[in-house]
C-alpha cells in the first residue's frame, strides 16, 4: 500500500472529535459487486458533515484539489493507498450508493460501465447533487 495507512484516517476521524461516533459507511465497487482483481482498490462511502469533509480533504488533497470547486458538492472522494474513500455529506447520496451497491449485488458480477449507469440512474431519480470524483 501506497500513501497513508487507513487506520491514519481513523486517527484524523477521532482528532476531529468523532472519537465515539461510528461513520456511517457503504462498501461498494468491485469488491462489493464485481469481480475484484488482487491490484482492485477498496471503495468505501462514508457519510460525513461538510466541516469533516473539509478537514479531511485538507488532511489528504486530492491532487486536483480546489478548496472553492469542492464546496458545494457531496461525493468527494480522497485516495489513501488502496482505499478510495468517498464522502458523501447528505443522506440522499449515502442512500443512493446503497440502494445501488444492492442492486448491482443482485446482478453481479458487473462492468464499471454498467455501475456508473445504475448510480447516475439514481441520482437522477432523487434529484441528489454530485460531483464525478
Amino acid at each position: 500500500m501506497i500513501g497513508v495507512e487507513p487506520t491514519m484516517l481513523l486517527a484524523a476521524w477521532r482528532a476531529m472529535g468523532h472519537a465515539d461516533v461510528q461513520p456511517r459507511s457503504v462498501l461498494t465497487g468491485s469488491r462489493a459487486y464485481g469481480t475484484p482483481r488482487p491490484d482492485s482498490d477498496v471503495d468505501l462511502v462514508v457519510l460525513v458533515d461538510r466541516p469533516t469533509q473539509a478537514a479531511m480533504l485538507k488532511l489528504f488533497p486530492p491532487e486536483d484539489y480546489d478548496e472553492a470547486a469542492y464546496a458545494d458538492c457531496s461525493g468527494r472522494t480522497i485516495r489513501v493507498g488502496d482505499l478510495n474513500l468517498i464522502m458523501v455529506t447528505t443522506e440522499a447520496e449515502l442512500e443512493v450508493w446503497r440502494r445501488g451497491t444492492e442492486a448491482l449485488k443482485a446482478e453481479a458480477p458487473v462492468t464499471r460501465a454498467r455501475a456508473v449507469q445504475v448510480f447516475e440512474s439514481l441520482r437522477e431519480g432523487k434529484g441528489v447533487p454530485y460531483a464525478r470524483p
